[in-house]
């Protein structure tokens, strides 16, 4: 099982304790050395233990990538939007150098999401805040207050979205770590389980291969 998926080796260990619990032979010849019924089931918790944190983990991870999908999504249009309103502004301010220079000097500075969504917060609450005669100017190109107000407010929605992204990240690695650890006890489990067996059932390997044990 070294070189196997975690959903193979979980395989593997559901067949070969459901064998062992069974069928008699293989109870029976289990049962001489120490793997009585309860020994067995035990182990069996330890499987259902790893499989139920497994698929945790697997759906935690596919709630992640949803929202990643969302954000990279969000962050395309509401970067679409925010570059053609800056073109827009620059055109209609260009007559107001205390405005302009300002304008002209706001490029993309970072690639991190970080410093683009502080770029674009700044962008939006400065012409927000502009004078009448700016405000004019903007509505004459169609930035009125509604339109920077939502150009914000799609900025804020990337925002959100981080938020619950980097949430669900921190999920996803701590069902992880959960995982990983239930299945290590339980695969510490079944390769003794399986190292017996093997002694225990070296004269029947027809039921070795029942329990897998021959592909391991």
């Amino acid at each position: 099982m070294k070189d196997c998926t975690i959903e193979s080796r979980l395989l593997f260990a559901h067949n070969a304790i459901d064998h062992a619990l069974r069928n008699s032979v293989i109870k029976e010849a289990l049962n001489k050395y120490g793997y009585d019924d309860n020994t067995i089931k035990s182990g069996r918790t330890l499987y259902e233990e790893a499989d139920t944190l497994h698929r945790i983990q697997v759906r935690e991870y596919g709630a992640q990538q949803f929202i990643t999908d969302d954000l990279v999504e969000a962050r395309a249009n509401a970067n679409i939007n925010y570059l053609k309103h800056l073109r827009l502004a620059r055109i209609a301010l260009k007559d107001l150098p205390e405005v302009i220079q300002v304008l002209w000097n706001v490029e993309i500075k970072s690639f991190s999401l970080f410093g683009w969504m502080k770029q674009v917060e700044d962008f939006y609450n400065r012409l927000l805040q502009s004078t009448i005669d700016q405000k004019k100017a903007l509505d004459k190109v169609g930035l009125d207050d509604a339109i920077l107000c939502q150009g914000l407010d799609n900025m804020k929605s990337v925002e959100r979205l981080l938020n619950e992204q980097l949430k669900e990240d921190g999920e996803a690695h701590n069902s992880t770590k959960k995982r990983d650890a239930a299945f290590d006890v339980m695969n510490t489990w079944v390769i003794d389980f399986i190292e017996v067996a093997s002694i225990a059932l070296d004269t029947k390997p027809q039921y070795l291969e029942i329990m897998g044990a021959c592909s391991r």
